[in-house]
């Protein structure tokens, strides 16, 4: 039987797992935490799920909807009204960029692949599209935790026009879906080593030594799933380097995020009015706060705001400490919703932290996609010698980056490639 090694416990090194043992090879999985999931990373506060990491399952995502399905977790869609604090005022939006035709328009003049920066620089400069700029520049530095000064505009042109408008929650946590995989790799007689940050790993064709904080492991074949960030940050090393995959690995878009959740006493910001309406149904809120972005669980009841902060911005936030960021957090809801700081720290209850940027197992949060950047996935999707294996969302080509579904397919995907492959 063939051994193989597969470095990280996240949503694309236990896909590629189940499928490896399912194809009758011995699987040894090595995680660096003391759990499984990576960038899933759901807690409960009492029963409420709590979700630091994934969130969201963005529109119909079959790979996603499948475990989902066959792991008896209900999904609740999320639709409640999009709204925009800017120069003093909270407005209603239509979508998440303001002028969402217009900004199609500008989209199909494009013929070659510029930055999200210079397209703004040169197709968004009439005087009347400072909504459209400032909705698009948050879009991208939020949702996709990207620097606008290296995104690709004809990546967000793609998934603009292949998007669903529809999100969903799954009620018991993106951890009922982390669950099922466990369940499966169980099942398969999958082997998992947990607190074993890898340190080095020694290859010659057909042969791999991985050395970790705790052991030495052998075995024909090593997958590394790892988040991009590990790779970039060359916590890892490799004897002898595949340089041009540690090269490609540089060349990709790789965002931070802080994010922090907030249980409330009652739900203040339902008493706020815009345009004599209350926030009831508010979903999103968007500004240009320190922490910029915000999210009610509509239309579930329970009192909670999510803050949310991506991008560039993270990496300079991610610098102060948990209770820096928590105040942050207080002060921006202090100025959109125009109440004192004093007491929306009254109303609160309870609250949650993640720093992504400062876990050094994720040393950030997800991928985006760069100008430039599918030449580099392409390489780092071959093996090298047949014998050491990259996977992970940051590889993936569809129109679903940055998400779990993202991380799935590449895991089936590569897992099978191996398969092929031996």
């Amino acid at each position: 039987m063939d051994e193989i090694i597969v470095i990280g416990a996240g949503a694309s090194g236990l896909m590629a797992s189940i499928e490896l043992a399912k194809g009758a090879k011995k699987v040894t999985v090595l995680e660096a935490k003391e759990r499984a999931g990576g960038r899933i990373h759901t807690i409960y506060s009492n029963l409420t799920p709590v979700e630091l990491g994934a969130e969201f399952v963005h529109g119909d995502l079959e790979l996603t909807n499948s475990i989902l399905k066959k792991a008896k977790a209900e999904t609740a869609p999320y639709n409640g009204d999009i709204y925009e604090y800017k120069d003093g005022q909270i407005q209603k939006l239509k979508d998440f960029i303001a002028d969402h035709s217009e900004l199609e328009k500008k989209l199909k003049g494009l013929k070659t692949d510029i930055t999200i920066d210079e397209f703004i620089k040169q197709f968004l400069k009439e005087p009347d599209l400072d909504d459209l700029r400032f909705t698009l520049r948050n879009y991208v530095e939020g949702y996709y935790a990207a620097d606008a000064n290296r995104a690709s505009t004809l990546a967000l042109r793609e998934e603009l026009a292949s998007a669903s408008d529809e999100q969903y929650r799954i009620k018991k946590g993106y951890n009922a879906l982390l669950q099922y995989l466990l369940g499966e790799c169980e099942t398969c007689n999958v082997k998992f080593v947990f607190n074993s940050p890898v340190e080095e790993i020694k290859w010659k064709h057909g042969e791999v030594t991985v050395k970790t904080t705790t052991e030495i492991l052998t075995a024909s074949k090593a997958l590394i799933t790892v988040p991009l960030g590990v790779l970039q940050s060359g916590a890892i090393k490799f004897s002898p380097a595949p340089a041009e995959h540690l090269a490609a690995a540089n060349q990709l878009g790789y965002g931070s995020v802080v994010k922090l959740v907030y249980f409330f006493k009652e739900a203040f910001w339902k008493q706020v009015k815009v345009e004599e309406k209350k926030l009831t149904k508010m979903g999103f809120l968007f500004s240009d706060a320190s922490i910029p972005t915000w999210w009610t669980h509509y239309p579930d009841d329970t009192p909670i705001l999510t803050g949310w902060c991506g991008g560039p911005r993270a990496q300079k936030l991610s610098m102060l400490s948990d209770e820096e960021i928590k105040d942050a957090g207080i002060s921006s809801l202090s100025s959109i919703f125009n109440i004192r700081e004093d007491a929306i720290s009254s109303l609160l209850s309870d609250s949650y932290y993640y720093n992504w940027e400062k876990d050094p197992y994720s040393s950030g949060a997800y991928s985006y996609d760069v100008v430039g950047g599918d030449d580099a996935k392409l390489v780092m999707l071959q093996p090298v010698e047949n014998t050491l294996y990259f996977s992970g969302e940051a590889l993936y080509t569809g129109t679903n980056g940055g998400t779990v579904e993202a991380a799935l397919l590449c895991g089936r995907d590569m897992g099978r490639r191996m398969l092929a492959d031996i």
